[in-house]
């Protein structure tokens, strides 16, 4: 197999397994929303929202290499919060990218691998099978994705297809460095006072024996926890819609609380 696709290109997982199959010397298809790069590579730019223009797409690289070997579908975003809090765009912007979109893909590569009797793999995500808090929207695309992979994996077996899933966890991405980090980190740096007087309900606080949710910000593994960073965001958010510390309180202790 030397003719690969990637989605999620331009950054990322996509970004770094085009850097090392371009190494070893596999031509490759690369599709992003924004121009993806690699030496040689073949380059479209498409939403994955859009199943015309990613069809489009698809079929002008195959025809420019000659074929798919293999696509990796990887194209997602990770918008989070609690799923009666976080904004109903959002929410539904990641069932829509994540899910939909890797159906859309998914389409418009299958006729190429059927041709090449090659190999399709999806980015489930751990979340996929264990979903965490804060991450509703995401792990329910995410486990769609599993699931789709999981049933046209016998429906392409008589057509020399096979089709594989990846599981992977928090990785040292820019999706990953800008959603469970930033933003929670400025939150805590602008109210540590409200911060401190909240309790810390991920399981990492179990282990790390922290008595609020300011001191899990005093280690790594915060910018590493959805629950972590929910309660330092839903508590900026109420802080800047005039609740008080007792009020931000008792709405982390329903929102987040055993």
């Amino acid at each position: 197999m030397d003719r690969g696709l990637i989605t999620g290109a331009a950054s990322g997982i996509g970004a770094a397994l085009a850097e090392r199959l371009t190494a070893n010397g596999m031509r490759l298809a690369l599709l992003d929303r924004v121009p993806a790069q690699a030496p040689g590579a073949v380059v479209r730019v498409a939403d994955v929202r859009d199943a015309a223009a990613v069809t489009a797409a698809v079929d002008q690289m195959a025809a420019e290499l000659g074929g798919l070997d293999v696509a990796f579908v990887n194209a997602g975003i990770g918008n989070m919060g609690p799923a009666h809090l976080m904004d109903a765009q959002a929410a539904e912007d990641n069932l829509e990218i994540n899910l939909l979109g890797a159906w859309r893909t998914t389409r418009a590569v299958l006729p190429h691998l059927i041709a090449s009797r090659g190999h399709l793999l999806l980015n489930a995500s751990l979340s996929a099978v264990i979903p965490a808090p804060g991450l509703a929207a995401y792990s329910a695309s995410k486990a769609g994705v599993e699931a789709l992979g999981r049933a046209i994996r016998p429906e392409l077996a008589h057509r020399g297809v096979t089709v594989g899933l990846t599981y992977y966890g928090f990785l040292a991405t820019p999706l990953v460095n800008e959603v469970l980090g930033n933003d929670a980190y400025k939150a805590v740096r602008e109210i540590p006072v409200t911060i401190a007087q909240m309790p810390c309900y991920c399981h990492c606080d179990r282990s790390f024996g922290h008595k609020s949710l300011y001191s899990c910000f005093q280690d790594e593994h915060a910018s590493h926890c959805a629950v972590c960073v929910n309660e330092a965001l839903l508590a900026f958010k109420l802080e800047k819609e005039g609740k008080s510390a007792p009020e931000i309180r008792e709405q982390i202790m329903e929102t987040f609380g055993n």
